[in-house]
């Protein structure tokens, strides 16, 4: 039985493509560690057990292991597999908002999301992560809920360059003090459109 407290918060799935506390890692290891608990509970999806998973049971954030990154022209059915799977967790466990961290799992999550009827945010650390994006990318930013940036620059690239809704990215940081503090009130405003769109 779900406790009235856990019902009334966000409950956010947070999908990350590396189980290393590599520089995005511990972007997303600063975001989890402000929000505020009260507000969001979280859930992490992450290929396997590492530093980064480590960190995450020293901080109290539940996570669930699966690879979204084996898809392609070889491995058609692994990518079908990952998505209904992800699918299946996300409307299993009543997610409000998919947040993608890595460009590229954003595709998995997107279909996922949707497939669950759950709002997608997608966060872009840095401009430079933006130079192979392909049309399906392209078009799954552009049907994206909210997309967060960590720095002007990575907002004016996807503006520019993907031909994206500049009202739809947030400029957030990419660390405390920066803004990234925020993402409740960004995920507050999120979950408001449900029903609206």
């Amino acid at each position: 039985m779900i406790d009235n407290v856990t019902s009334q918060r966000m409950r956010v799935l947070y999908a990350s493509s590396s189980p290393e506390l590599d520089p995005d890692q511990a972007i997303l290891l600063g975001m989890l560690s402000a929000l505020d608990r009260l507000d969001v509970s979280p859930l992490v999806v992450c290929p396997e057990r590492g530093a980064f998973t480590a960190e995450l049971d020293r901080i109290g954030i539940p996570y669930e292991l699966l690879d979204l990154e084996c898809f392609g022209g070889q491995r058609p059915y692994r990518f079908a597999a990952n998505v209904w799977h992800l699918a299946w967790l996300i409307r299993s466990r009543n997610i409000d908002i998919v947040h993608t961290h890595s460009i590229d799992i954003a595709q998995h999550c997107f279909v996922a999301a949707r497939m669950a009827g759950s709002r997608v945010i997608c966060y872009v650390h840095n401009a430079a992560s933006l130079d192979d994006v392909g049309a399906m990318l392209q078009h799954t930013f552009s049907r994206c809920d909210q997309i967060l940036a960590g720095s002007d620059k990575a907002r004016d690239s996807l503006v520019s360059s993907l031909d994206i809704n500049g009202g739809n990215v947030a400029v957030l940081g990419n660390s405390a003090g920066q803004g990234i503090e925020r993402v409740g009130e960004i995920y507050r405003k999120v979950t408001a459109t449900i029903g609206t769109t």
